[in-house]
C-alpha cells in the first residue's frame, strides 16, 4: 500500500513542502474514513511514522487521532476492523470464483481466441472470438496431426496470420505457444491447482476435442506414438526452392541433407549436400536436378495400376456399410474400457487411503489424474460413435484419388504440398547416393498394402489337377 503511486507522490509533495518551509509550517491530510488510508495495521502504522516524517498531519471528520493510549487503541480496533474486512472480502471473492469454476465456468481473463459475453442463461460465458478461434483452431488440430512438426511451426504458422494478434513487437513468444498447447480450457475444461479443480466440464465451446488435447500433451512431453515424423521441422530460412532439404539423408552418414544455390557464369545452380563433419561425402555437391529429378521417377513407380484403386474402393465400400452396423459393438468396447478404468482408479483410490507415505501419495495422485483424463477422452469418445451423417464417395473419393495418382499432388508445385505429400507417402527419410540414386523406401501404410495387393500373384488350376499324373 505504500508503494502505490498516489501514496508515494502525496510523500514527496510533504517532503518538498518540508523543505521549502524548513519545518515551519505542517500541511493537514485529511481521509474520510480510516480505511480509505489502509486497511493493514502494520501498514497503517508504518504510513502513519512516515507521514509524521514528512511534515504532515493526519485528521478525519469522523474520529480523532491522539497520542494518548486510550486514542491509541481505539486507532488500532479500527485498523484490525479495516484489515478484517478486507481479508474477509478476499475471502468472498475467492470462494465465489471458485464455485463458479466448479461449475464450469471460467472467471479469468478471457483467453486467446474467446471474448466474454453476457447471457440470461449463464451470465458472462466465453464465446468464440472469431477470427482468432478458428486459426487457433486450425494450428491446434495441426500440432496434433503433425502437420506442424514443432511450437515453432506452430508460432510461424499464426504470425503468418494478419488477423491474428501479436504483442507489442509484432511478436508471438514460444511461452504463449506452450500455454495454447497445454492449456484444457481449449479442450472445454477448467482447472484451477489453487482451487484443487481438475478437468471441471466447462459450459463453453470447445475449440478442440479432449482426444486431440491429449495428443498434443503426449506429443509436447516427448510420449507421442503413431504419428509421422519423417519431414524435419521447417526453418525459418525454410526456402520452397528446395522441398526435399531435410527429409533426403546422405547414404553415408545418414544426415539430412542441406541445399543452396550456387551462381555461375550466366545463371544460378541449385546443390544438395551434406554438411556433416566426420562424413566422407561432406560438401560433395548432389545437383538439384538430379536428385528431384530421380525422386520424380520414384514416386511415378508407386503409381498403382488402376484395377488395384478400384477393388481397393469397392472394399472400403464394404468395410464402410459393415462399421455402420456396427456402431453398438464399438460403444460397448469403449464401455469396457471405461470400466476397466474405474476398476484401476477404485484401487489406486484403496492404496492412497491405506498409505501415509508422502512420496507414494504424490504418485498415486498424478496415476488418478491420468486415468481420470483417459477416462474423459473415452467418454467423449463413445458419445460421438454414431452412424455416420456423410456419404462415403463424398468422404473417401478424395482420398481414393490420391492413392491412384499421388504424383498430381506432388507436381501442384506448392511447397506446403509437397511437404504434407512426403508425411502421406513415405514412413521415414529417404537415403540417396551420388552414384547409385535412391535407397530403398519405406512408404505408409496405404501404398504397402496396395503394393502387397499389386504384386499377388493368381491364376486357374490347371485341368490336370493338382497331383501328379499317373500311368
Amino acid at each position: 500500500m505504500i508503494d502505490r503511486p498516489g501514496m508515494r507522490d502525496m510523500l514527496a509533495f510533504l517532503m518538498q513542502y518540508q523543505k521549502i518551509t524548513r519545518g515551519q509550517e505542517k500541511l493537514v491530510v485529511i481521509i474520510d474514513d480510516l480505511s480509505r488510508f489502509s486497511r493493514d495495521i502494520v501498514v497503517h502504522w508504518q504510513l502513519r511514522e512516515l507521514l509524521g516524517k514528512a511534515g504532515g498531519k493526519l485528521e478525519s471528520p469522523t474520529m480523532k487521532f491522539g497520542e494518548s493510549s486510550d486514542d491509541k487503541l481505539i486507532e488500532n480496533l479500527l485498523a484490525s476492523v479495516s484489515q478484517h474486512q478486507r481479508e474477509k472480502n478476499g475471502e468472498q471473492v475467492v470462494n465465489r470464483m471458485s464455485a463458479r469454476c466448479s461449475a464450469g465456468y471460467w472467471v479469468f481473463q478471457a483467453p486467446t481466441g474467446y471474448r466474454y459475453k453476457k447471457t440470461k442463461e449463464h451470465g458472462k460465458l466465453l464465446v468464440r472470438n472469431e477470427p482468432v478461434a478458428s486459426l487457433l483452431q486450425e494450428a491446434l488440430e495441426g500440432y496434433a496431426t503433425a502437420r506442424f512438426e514443432s511450437q515453432s511451426e506452430v508460432r510461424r504458422f499464426l504470425l503468418n496470420q494478419p488477423e491474428f494478434p501479436k504483442d507489442s513487437r509484432g511478436d508471438i513468444h514460444l511461452s504463449r505457444v506452450t500455454e495454447w498447447i497445454t492449456h484444457p480450457i481449449y479442450a472445454g475444461r477448467i482447472c484451477h491447482a489453487r482451487w484443487d479443480i481438475h478437468m471441471v466440464e466447462g459450459k463453453h465451446e470447445p475449440l478442440i476435442t479432449l482426444e486431440t488435447w491429449k495428443r498434443n500433451q503426449e506429443r509436447f512431453s516427448g510420449r507421442s506414438k503413431g504419428v509421422c515424423t519423417v519431414v524435419a521441422p521447417s526453418r525459418k530460412d525454410t526456402r520452397p526452392d528446395f522441398p526435399l532439404r531435410g527429409f533426403v539423408t546422405c547414404s553415408s552418414c545418414g544426415n539430412p541433407l542441406t541445399a543452396s544455390w550456387s551462381k555461375g557464369r550466366s545463371a544460378r545452380y541449385g546443390y544438395y549436400f551434406c554438411q556433416a563433419h566426420d562424413c566422407p561425402q561432406r560438401r560433395k555437391n548432389i545437383r538439384k536436378i538430379d536428385l528431384e529429378g530421380d525422386f520424380e521417377a520414384l514416386i511415378q513407380t508407386l503409381i498403382p495400376d488402376q484395377l488395384v484403386i478400384d477393388t481397393a474402393f469397392a472394399m472400403l465400400k464394404d468395410l464402410w456399410k459393415a462399421k455402420g452396423k456396427d456402431v453398438s459393438q464399438a460403444k460397448q468396447a469403449v464401455r469396457k474400457q471405461i470400466l476397466r478404468i474405474d476398476a484401476k482408479m477404485a484401487n489406486l483410490m484403496d492404496r492412497l487411503l491405506n498409505t501415509a507415505e508422502g512420496s507414494l501419495v504424490a504418485l498415486y495422485e498424478a496415476e488418478l489424474r491420468n486415468l481420470e483424463e483417459a477416462k474423459l477422452v473415452l467418454t467423449e469418445k463413445a458419445a460421438k460413435i454414431a452412424k455416420p451423417t456423410t456419404n462415403f464417395d463424398g468422404l473417401y473419393r478424395t482420398a481414393c484419388e490420391f492413392l491412384a495418382n499421388p504424383y498430381k499432388l506432388w507436381a501442384s508445385s506448392d511447397w506446403k504440398d509437397q511437404r504434407i505429400f512426403l508425411r502421406l507417402i513415405f514412413a521415414g527419410h529417404i537415403a540417396y547416393c551420388r552414384e547409385s540414386g535412391y535407397r530403398t523406401a519405406k512408404t505408409t501404410l496405404p501404398f504397402n498394402a496396395l503394393r502387397e495387393y499389386s504384386d499377388m500373384k493368381s491364376g486357374m488350376v490347371e485341368l490336370s489337377g493338382i497331383e501328379p499324373l499317373t500311368s
